[in-house]
């Protein structure tokens, strides 16, 4: 494999998708962190070098929107995506809202392998805002 690895930051409050992902991300060579939603996602990002953050929208404390936005405040290097099953609640789309706001892309739940690994594994690529 010649992709170099990446810090990546998982912050889902449903434990099976985060492990899931954490998984298939370490077994590509990346190095995965979890967080159960976006208090702790920012502890993470305080303490370790993330290049890459993949961020549930729906959390309970503080949820993906509210952490979307501080990340790029306070991180502004990190490139964050952001994941919903539920991304449309009435006429309001989410996801839409989180490339407004600054994601760096956006994917529909469930998330397969491939769009995980393009996500995480073009995070250089800043410049591009792309919906999976």
């Amino acid at each position: 494999m010649s992709t170099k690895a990446v810090n990546v930051l998982i912050a889902d409050d449903d434990p099976l998708i985060a492990a899931t992902l954490r998984q298939i991300l370490s077994d590509r060579g990346h190095n995965a962190y979890v967080a159960k939603d976006g208090r702790a996602a920012l502890q993470v990002l305080t303490r370790h070098k993330i290049e890459f953050v993949l961020m549930d929208i729906f959390m309970p404390d503080q949820d993906g929107i509210e952490t979307l936005k501080e990340i790029k405040q306070t991180f502004p290097e990190t490139m964050v995506g952001i994941m919903s099953g539920g991304g449309i609640r009435g006429r309001f789309d989410f996801l839409d809202m989180a490339l407004r706001l600054g994601a760096d892309g956006i994917a529909q739940k469930p998330i397969s392998r491939a769009q995980l690994l393009d996500m995480v594994e073009n995070c250089n690529f800043p410049a591009q805002r792309t919906a999976y």
